[in-house]
């Protein structure tokens, strides 16, 4: 760690010891230990040779409030982790975010390790997710200026942050954020303005050049350093009604195709709209988005066979469009994105004729943006929840989702395969008393050019505000034994889990014995590759 570094972090903690401000902080650790299965291709050095591995973060805040300071520190360690590049093994520990803030009046002002995020994040968000093994803050430092009640200026300038690294692109950006109430409150205008800058190291633009000076001369292009991406985004609020836009412009730089493992000299578009309609009882929204070659990252590298670098090295996020699902089956099938070319939409109802009925419907339709004619994605999905029956004591929740799922579209290097899943679900929860309750799931999963016929099964206790215990099991019981994670067992195979957990005030412990599929695990439209587990896992969690 660099000598200004550990002066900075002196400081910071001379501040912890000797100020009147407030201490607060969290740990994390998450321990896993393997069990050997090479029925589920549950196999690999950690199996092998280091038989566990950890992640663990503890972090400290520092607030004055009356001073206007704020600062924080944590300590990142991955021991024999998965996280970064699963199912290799990488192990770094260190300081990974330190950061110190200090207010004047109405200017911010801040140095270190930075999270950002502009509108929705399409010009610019930088952030943290633990269970997918990101955190691309950026190192540098940033100003925000509170011009009054309504309007508020914000700039950073910096470099990407990669595990205890760098990826060493300068970045820079503007945003410009306002309120502008009508008379009546019913009506409101926020909107925001963007502009962010990339400039690619030299190492990076000699690598794309390289690359590009192989191809024809049709094709050929000249590697700019800079790009930029303007962004406007706004939200106007008519009464019940909502309309919302986001549209983002990036100038002409090499984007890569990992269809075709080739670059291309274009611009990037990225335009969104949202509808929504809201009254009591009943909501309504509608969105549509559009991209095309919109593509901006850190690093202008091509592909690399590595999910966790791609996802850290992404500048811009784009949210998924898609409905984020959260039980087993249904969410098998959750995707990210197409920053090369996407057109989709998606329609969302919620009704709910009495205060215990609820009604979801859910259509996703995602499609190529170019000549609208190959199909990506289908989604549609219906639940209904009707809560407090047998005199209050039975919560029932059930539904229906079926999916269409371009393979060869999201898993690249896959076989051109279309796949249709059909799955049914039924969720009972029976309140025993006021602090306990039993928790049942089961589903069943249609996907006959994927795993084939699957049903999950759950049974939770929970005993609030203490003790939680599950038992689960997924069983694929007609095998499609032509895809590729069915290959390695071919018959009917049990994926089953046994859970626990403790919870003292802020204090949580949990562990569980599992074997887990393998496949893509997605949270909130980023995804990354979940190898195939078979072990148990420690997790203690802790704040104060």
């Amino acid at each position: 760690m660099h000598k200004s570094t550990w002066f900075t972090l002196a400081v910071l903690f001379n501040n912890f010891l000797f100020s009147q401000g407030t201490i607060t902080g969290n740990y994390r650790l998450n321990l896993d230990m393997y069990d050997r299965d090479s029925a589920i291709a549950a196999v690999g050095p950690n199996y092998e040779v280091n038989k566990n591995s950890a992640n663990a973060w503890f972090e400290l805040r520092y607030a004055d409030m009356n001073k206007g300071i704020e600062a924080g520190v944590r300590f990142d360690g991955n021991y024999n982790s998965i996280l970064q590049n699963p199912p290799i093994p990488v192990s770094f520990y260190g300081i990974g975010n330190w950061f110190i803030k200090k207010k004047v009046e109405n200017l911010e002002l801040t140095a270190g390790f930075i999270y950002e995020q502009y509108g929705s994040g399409v010009a610019l968000r930088t952030f943290e997710e633990r269970n997918l093994g990101i955190d691309n803050a950026i190192f540098g430092v940033k100003a925000k200026y509170t011009l009054n009640e309504n309007f508020m200026i914000r700039g950073i300038a910096g470099t990407q942050k990669y595990r205890l690294d760098y990826f060493g692109a300068f970045v820079k950006g503007i945003n410009l954020e306002g309120n502008l109430p009508f008379a009546s409150k019913k009506y409101n205008y926020n909107f925001g303005v963007a502009i962010v800058s990339r400039t690619l190291t030299e190492k990076d633009r000699e690598t794309v050049n390289n690359a590009v000076s192989s191809y024809s001369f049709a094709d050929y292009f000249a590697v700019p350093y800079n790009n930029y991406v303007g962004n406007y985004y706004h939200t106007v609020q008519l009464g019940k009604f909502s309309w919302g836009t986001d549209a983002a412009l990036k100038t002409s730089g090499a984007v890569f195709n990992q269809f075709n493992n080739k670059y291309v000299d274009k611009m990037g578009i990225s335009f969104m709209n949202t509808l929504s309609y809201s009254k009591k009882g009943i909501g309504i929204t509608l969105q549509n988005r559009y991209l095309d070659h919109f593509q901006f990252q850190s690093t202008a590298e091509g592909a690399v066979a590595d999910f966790n670098l791609n996802n850290n090295r992404r500048l811009s996020f784009l949210a998924p469009i898609n409905r984020q699902n959260s039980l087993r089956l249904p969410a098998r099938f959750q995707i990210a994105p197409i920053e090369l070319s996407e057109f989709a939409t998606s329609l969302d109802i919620t009704y709910s004729p009495s205060k215990k009925t609820h009604i979801n419907l859910n259509i996703s339709v995602i499609d190529s943006s170019v000549g609208f004619k190959t199909p990506y994605y289908r989604e549609a999905y219906l639940d209904i929840e009707r809560k407090k029956l047998l005199n209050g004591k039975l919560d029932l929740h059930g539904g229906f989702q079926y999916v269409f799922y371009n393979q060869r579209k999201y898993l690249v290097g896959n076989e051109p395969t279309d796949i249709q899943s059909y799955t049914v679900f039924i969720e009972p929860t029976f309140r025993i008393d006021r602090k306990n309750s039993i928790r049942f799931e089961f589903q069943y999963q249609h996907a006959a050019k994927e795993l084939g016929q699957s049903v999950f099964a759950l049974i939770e206790f929970n005993a609030a505000p203490n003790w939680s215990i599950s038992v689960s099991d997924l069983w694929n019981f007609s095998p499609n034994k032509n895809y590729e994670v069915v290959k390695q067992y071919q018959t009917p195979h049990h994926f089953y889990s046994i859970f626990t957990s403790y919870t003292k005030g802020a204090t949580r412990f949990t562990l569980a014995y599992a074997k887990q599929l393998a496949g893509i695990i997605c949270t909130g439209g980023v995804c990354r590759f979940e190898p195939a587990f078979s072990g148990l896992r420690f997790q203690l969690t802790s704040s104060f």
